[in-house]
């Protein structure tokens, strides 16, 4: 993509999803980034819980002051739906907060994703066919 370097990690480990409909201990996950989601992989489980996350639909990235859990994150999508991650090191927290900002709201078309164009086929070897 246009603009935008690749990450040097592409996942995140030891992150916790605050649910506040369910009341139960928060568990530990993966927090995978791709140039089109955000993947929410919950790694102890007896069912391993995914939550998808078009990045287009993040509305709002909120990053919170470090409390005794960890270095809180919040993500307001779109669609009204908030999630509230937890992660350990301030340092990955305030790059993975960084990378969903250019992520989420990208400045130019050639940088979404969905709209660049790979040309796979050059004019010579149309013309050659």
């Amino acid at each position: 993509m246009v603009g935008i370097r690749k990450p040097e990690r592409s996942f995140v480990e030891n992150v916790k999803l605050l649910d506040c409909y369910v009341c139960k201990k928060p568990v530990d996950g993966i927090l995978y980034l791709t140039a089109t989601h955000l993947i929410y992989i919950e790694v102890s489980g007896v069912a391993q819980k995914e939550t998808w996350i078009v990045l287009h639909h993040i509305a709002n990235v909120e990053k919170l002051p470090i409390t005794s859990l960890g270095c809180p994150l919040t993500l307001c999508c779109k669609k009204f739906w908030v999630a509230h991650f937890v992660l350990d090191s301030d340092i990955v927290c305030h790059d993975v907060y960084n990378l969903l900002l250019k992520l989420s709201q990208p400045g130019r078309y050639d940088s979404i994703f969905s709209l660049n164009h790979f040309n796979c086929f050059s004019l010579e070897w149309y013309n050659r066919s």
